[in-house]
């Protein structure tokens, strides 16, 4: 069966729903445009309340099937998306192949929960609506109390931290002598 689909070649997508938009938004774009090639997602919400919540879970459930896919970045107009979803739930539902996540902050605390949960992502660009600068410092002691090896750059409005992981070495490759 031929594949219909459109933008075959599709790896940057930037979407922005509101309260009129179907939560069955997600479906019908997979099955309108080819996703596979999809490496970056933009959301921006444009909506409060009830209907945030369950925009951002369809998804965060839309993106699993995503393999490529490794940032996301997910933004609302007029609230902080944990007013509306819980802090946990959203982590337990980033998949793993998700390596760069930038999000809108309201809240100081979410930065150290995000960190701490989503441990398979390696970029971090935190969005505040209000002036981080006399936050930044916890956040920096943060990162040094908890041994995180990290690089950021931060301007009145913006957050971005870089994670190094920290690899596991084996023997696997390494030479071997034989001698007779």
């Amino acid at each position: 069966e031929e594949d219909n689909r459109l933008f075959p070649k599709l790896n940057y997508l930037k979407l922005t729903v509101n309260d009129q938009c179907s939560f069955d938004c997600f479906k019908l774009l997979s099955k309108l445009v080819h996703l596979k090639n999809l490496e970056k997602l933009v959301l921006i919400i444009c909506s409060r309340g009830f209907y945030l919540s369950l925009m951002i879970k369809r998804f965060l459930n839309f993106v699993k099937d995503l393999s490529n896919l490794n940032s996301i970045e997910i933004f609302n107009r007029w609230h902080g998306i944990f007013s509306f979803i819980d802090i946990y739930d959203f982590c337990s539902m980033i998949p793993h192949n998700i390596k760069h996540l930038d999000i809108d902050i309201f809240d100081i605390d979410n930065i150290e929960i995000l960190i701490d949960k989503l441990e398979h992502v390696s970029s971090f660009k935190f969005k505040f609506a209000f002036d981080k600068s006399r936050y930044l410092k916890q956040i920096l002691e943060l990162l040094a109390k908890k041994k995180i090896n990290s690089t950021h750059i931060s301007d009145i409005h913006y957050l971005s931290i870089w994670i190094s992981k920290q690899f596991n070495q084996t023997n696997y490759n390494k030479r071997i002598k034989l001698t007779n």
